[in-house]
């Protein structure tokens, strides 16, 4: 199954828009497998739109490029377009 992933660099962090509360968790548990990290903020889902959104602060263990390469390794993941800035959150 393709579960399609947004991103927006925000700088400081990633924020990862995904399609569903499923995906959302495993792509979390991918994430924490691969590098110990820590979410700025706590996972978001939209009751209209079905997404949720989390984010993945940069730091020593990860850069926006690595996280990319993380997220593409994931089998199943399909990366959309990303998200530009002053967009809303989609969830």
């Amino acid at each position: 199954m393709k579960s399609d992933v947004r991103l927006r660099d925000e700088e400081y962090a990633c924020l990862v828009v995904v399609d569903g509360l499923e995906t959302a968790l495993s792509l979390l548990a991918s994430l924490s497998a691969a590098f110990v990290f820590k979410t700025s903020e706590p996972m978001v889902c939209g009751r209209d739109t079905g997404n949720c959104s989390f984010r993945v602060a940069y730091g020593p263990g990860v850069s926006s490029r690595q996280l990319r390469g993380l997220l593409s390794a994931v089998p199943g993941v399909c990366l959309g377009t990303d998200l530009k800035a002053g967009e809303a959150d989609p969830a």
